[in-house]
């Protein structure tokens, strides 16, 4: 229910309709969509936040930033590609990406977010979806063509791509970027919320560990002065660190200028920047200016979690293959 709200505020947003922009009404409040999305903010972030006095105004600039900024990525994605199995021997992008068409069927039949999607809509007959995977590089010695003569053992760098995960399906294009920014953007949520958590405990530890070092220092005779110097030491360092957080996010106007520096700053936390590369049919990486397939992808990081290769894809229901059957699977098990 929460992810479809933004979802449908990404939407609204997008299109720049009118429900999104500012009316003028009673009170100079925002409206609608843009309230329940401040209201999303505090409910996923900290919900004492609405003890700050006027919370809701001065959410709304960095809501709209944030909204702005994940709109602008993800429409710099480029258009999906269709993912039949058919069309494995005609797309490079596709043959780089998999390693046959039954392993692209296997992919996607074996994934809970698109098996649910179809399972949720039997009328739809194709999933819009962004495939995220792990780029490896490998060198290793093989065959090269150099100077007009087919060398051996010429080291070359293949590039394979594992862990295929898909997110963020919907019945149209333009519907899997809207789920795709609402994941983005609860994503950042999340973060933020873990990161003032741990903000907190790390400011905890090291009073505690200021507190244990006085103590030691207040009874200590020096008569090792190398430990007390390293005491003293420890304890400047410590002394430092914590002066040089003035945000201990311990009231409820702490956590809000928290949140608000995280909407305001999103580049810090989230980025997309384009990969292009020149492969050969066995995805061996080739030179500029050599002759090969153009293979480009995004490479998306959200937060905290690791980089990853992307792109929008499109695969039909008619391509999925059957759920495993665990009890039928079960009885031959049992019957051997």
């Amino acid at each position: 229910m929460l992810r479809a709200l933004i979802k449908e505020a990404f939407a609204s947003f997008h299109a720049g309709s009118e429900g999104w922009q500012e009316e003028i009404v009673t009170g100079g409040r925002c409206n609608a969509k843009l309230s329940r999305a401040i209201e999303h903010v505090v409910d996923q972030t900290d919900s004492r936040i609405r003890a700050v006095p006027r919370y809701d105004q001065r959410l709304r600039g960095p809501v709209e930033n944030v909204f702005r900024f994940v709109d602008n990525i993800v429409e710099d994605i480029p258009p999906p590609v269709n993912c039949k199995p058919s069309n494995f021997t005609r797309n490079p992008t596709i043959r780089a990406l998999f390693t046959g068409p039954e392993h692209l069927k296997k992919v996607f039949s074996e994934s809970d977010s698109v098996r649910s999607f179809f399972d949720a809509d039997q009328k739809t007959e194709d999933c819009w979806a962004l495939l995220c995977m792990e780029k490896q590089e490998r060198r290793q010695a093989g065959m090269a063509m150099v100077n007009g003569r087919v060398m051996r053992d010429v080291f070359q760098t293949t590039i394979n791509f594992t862990d295929h995960q898909l997110m963020s399906p919907g019945n149209s294009e333009e519907d899997a970027r809207c789920a795709l920014k609402s994941c983005i953007f609860n994503s950042l949520l999340v973060h933020a919320k873990q990161e003032a958590r741990d903000s907190i405990a790390r400011h905890a530890r090291q009073e505690a560990r200021l507190r244990t070092i006085s103590q030691k220092l207040a009874v200590d005779d020096r008569s090792n002065i190398t430990a007390t110097l390293a005491l003293e030491n420890e304890k400047k360092s410590l002394e430092k660190a914590l002066m040089g957080q003035p945000l201990h996010l311990m009231t409820p106007t702490d956590r809000l200028e928290h949140v608000i520096t995280v909407l305001q700053n999103p580049d810090q936390y989230v980025s997309e920047c384009r990969h292009s590369m020149t492969l050969n049919n066995t995805n061996v990486l080739l030179d500029d200016g050599e002759a090969g397939n153009c293979v480009e992808l995004s490479e998306i990081t959200v937060a905290s979690h690791s980089a990853r290769m992307a792109l929008l894809v499109r695969f039909p229901r008619s391509e999925l293959q059957p759920a495993p059957d665990f009890s039928r699977m079960a009885d031959v098990f049992l019957a051997n």
